[in-house]
C-alpha cells in the first residue's frame, strides 16, 4: 500500500513543478487578481494532496507529521505565494496552511472513521486511502489544467 501512496505523491509533486514552471515563466503577464487566484487555489490544492499523501506514509507519528505537514504547506503557500507580490504571498500563506490543516484532517479521518462518527464498517483502511489518494490526484491534475487553462484565456 505504501508504494502507491509513493507512486501517487512522487506524481502530485511532478504536477506541481510543472504547473509552477508553467506560471512561473508567465507571472509578467498575472494581474493582482489573477495573481490572487493562482497563490488562493495552487496553494490550496498542492499542499492538500501532499500532506494527504505525507499523512498516509507517516501515520503512525502523528503529532510530527501534523507539524511537518503545517510547514510544508506553509512552505508550499510561500514559493506558489511569492510569484507575484506581497499580498499574493500573504494569500499564498494562509491557503497553504489550511490546505495543509486540511490534508492532515482527511488523512486522520480515513484511516480511523470513527473520529467524525462515521461507521467504520463501511469501507476497509485501504479502500479509503486509495481512494482519497486518487481522488486528491485527480482533483490536483484538475485543478493546475484549469489555471494553466486560464493564462490561455
Amino acid at each position: 500500500m505504501n508504494t502507491i501512496v509513493l507512486t501517487i505523491l512522487i506524481t502530485n509533486c511532478l504536477i506541481a513543478l510543472f504547473g509552477y514552471r508553467v506560471l512561473f515563466r508567465s507571472r509578467y503577464l498575472f494581474s493582482d487578481r489573477f495573481g490572487f487566484i493562482v497563490s488562493i487555489t495552487g496553494g490550496n490544492i498542492v499542499s492538500l494532496v501532499i500532506t494527504n499523501n505525507l499523512f498516509y506514509l507517516f501515520s503512525n507519528h502523528f503529532n510530527v507529521i501534523s507539524f511537518m505537514n503545517l510547514l510544508i504547506g506553509v512552505a508550499i503557500g510561500v514559493t506558489i505565494g511569492s510569484l507575484l507580490n506581497s499580498q499574493t504571498l500573504i494569500a499564498g500563506i494562509y491557503s497553504g496552511g489550511t490546505g495543509a490543516v486540511m490534508g492532515t484532517m482527511i488523512g486522520a479521518v480515513s484511516l480511523d472513521p470513527t473520529i467524525c462518527s462515521l461507521p467504520a464498517q463501511i469501507y476497509n483502511q485501504q479502500e479509503l486511502v486509495l481512494f482519497f489518494g486518487l481522488f486528491g490526484l485527480f482533483l490536483h491534475l484538475l485543478t493546475t489544467l484549469l489555471l494553466l487553462f486560464s493564462l490561455k484565456v
